[in-house]
């Protein structure tokens, strides 16, 4: 187990809080448990037993009693983009289309004559009695006039016609390298937008960002017990940027309870343009133990929703099994050799197995 040198003077020691009584998970490959810890100035400084903090409490550092409960090391998100929610539609009750298209009904009744019902992220149709997306067709059941747009996770949109029609999305559509603008069997628009062919949808711009939001953020994850989180390339608060500069304000106010490594888009990926790493202010590695920023986050293939798969997907989605997934590797190896040309590490997404040998990110 950890304990501080010898040389630690008496009066740091003092400061120190020992926490004892514990059932303590320590993560060590032998699976070894603690009964006992000491922090100081945010760091565990000594785990173990009795005999290794007995030294801090003969010093007369405060105690705290675990009374036997379980404690674990704080958990970490590898790869984060936000806890949900948002000011949108929420879908993460319904249970069945059904249900949805009643959420999208009652939310077009109050919508303005010339609005938009757009939907937050909160849901996944994993939750659906159907166990699938909702189609273009339904949608337009419940909503004929009025667009609606419904996110789905970061990586694809579920369209009606009015939005379609919008945008000026139809079966003439081109997709674009690393998009899908998907079609049923009939060659009809399902309403399902993908990766790269979401730029197609001009979302109306979110609302600013706030210190709040990330005070939100790190309430909702403490909750799990996640001290840590990884933001790669998006963060669905608002600009990576902007979030590195709130978070860092937090953290020099004693606010701040989440540790926070942020990726930048690489030039190209998410819309992001050629020039964009060297017109940043921000710096590899820039930050510190709290808030750094960690490299450049890219991908070489779709989503979930479009991983290059080694076998077609099931049907319709495979159609036909011509559809193997979204790849886009030619692209990734430019994006990454521009980033590391100019000093950053790149973190590449591979969602798919043929994508890096297996599946990842």
């Amino acid at each position: 187990m950890a304990h501080e040198s010898a040389g630690t003077d008496t009066s740091s020691k003092q400061e120190a809080v020992v926490y004892l009584n514990g059932n303590i998970f320590t993560a060590a490959e032998n699976g070894a448990m603690a009964t006992a810890f000491v922090v100081r100035d945010g760091k565990f400084v000594a785990v173990g037993g009795q005999a290794d903090i007995q030294e801090y409490l003969d010093l007369g550092a405060r105690r705290v009693d675990l009374e036997g409960n379980f404690v674990i090391p704080g958990l970490g998100d590898d790869h984060f983009h936000g806890e949900g929610g948002g000011p949108g539609l929420d879908l993460s009750k319904v249970r069945s289309i059904p249900e949805l298209l009643d959420a999208v009904r009652s939310a077009v009744r109050v919508a303005p004559a010339d609005g938009m019902v757009i939907a937050n992220f909160d849901w996944h149709e994993a939750q659906l009695a159907e166990q699938r997306l909702p189609t273009a067709a339904e949608l337009d059941t419940v909503a004929p006039h009025t667009p609606v747009i419904l996110p789905r996770g970061g990586h694809s949109l579920i369209l009606n016609s009015a939005a379609l029609t919008e945008f000026g999305i139809t079966t003439a559509t081109k997709s674009p390298p690393g998009g899908v603008i998907s079609v049923d069997g009939t060659g009809r628009l399902t309403g399902e937008i993908i990766d790269a062919a979401k730029s197609l949808v001009r979302m109306p711009p979110p609302r600013p960002m706030s210190p709040d939001d990330l005070i939100r953020t790190q309430a909702a994850m403490n909750a799990f017990g996640v001290t840590a989180v990884r933001v790669p390339g998006f963060y669905t608060k608002g600009p990576i940027a902007e979030a590195y500069r709130m978070a860092r304000e937090l953290k020099d106010a004693g606010k701040l309870t989440l540790r926070y490594t942020f990726y930048l888009p690489a030039p190209g990926f998410f819309g992001t343009p050629a020039d964009y790493l060297t017109k940043s202010a921000l710096r590899q590695d820039e930050g510190d133990d709290w808030v750094r920023i960690g490299g450049v986050k890219l991908g070489v293939d779709g989503g979930f929703e479009g991983g290059h798969l080694s076998e077609p997907y099931a049907e319709p989605y495979g159609k036909n099994g011509t559809f193997s997934g979204i790849v886009d590797a030619p692209g990734a190896v430019q994006r990454a050799s521009d980033a590391t040309g100019q000093g950053w590490l790149a973190g590449c997404r591979a969602r798919g197995g043929r994508c890096g040998g297996r599946s990842g990110s």
